[in-house]
């Protein structure tokens, strides 16, 4: 996989599983595409219901939830803890193709990767 693309477009474009929430933990805010990702975090996803479901990084980074298992409610937000460090996201959102929006630098409502320093 290309750890730090935009995972659920690529699956839909390439016949790929279906995700409802995909991402990747990166190890800087600018690391481009295809640059492994890190394993080292827990992430939650906290549907408009308050209901949080909890996903583990592959070793390449990648965090997903199939569309089949998926009962989040959007909007959502996220958080995410590496190292016992929290860091949330801010505003809500119906996307839950995370690295369309945290891309390196950035998208205007996003810093740019999602991290674990």
């Amino acid at each position: 996989m290309v750890p730090g693309g935009e995972c659920i477009q690529c699956h839909r474009q390439q016949g790929g599983p279906g995700y409802a929430i995909a991402g990747t933990i990166m190890g800087d805010y600018d690391n481009p595409e295809n640059c492994r990702g890190l394993p080292t975090a827990l992430v939650e996803i906290i549907g408009a219901d308050g209901v949080v479901t909890s996903l583990t990084p592959n070793s390449a980074g990648n965090f997903y939830l199939s569309t089949r298992s998926s009962r989040v409610v959007m909007p959502c937000t996220a958080r995410v803890t590496p190292n016992g460090q929290t860091y949330a996201m801010e505003t809500e959102t119906s996307n839950g193709d995370c690295n369309s929006c945290h891309m390196p630098g950035g998208n205007g409502d996003t810093a740019g990767r999602i991290v674990a320093p």
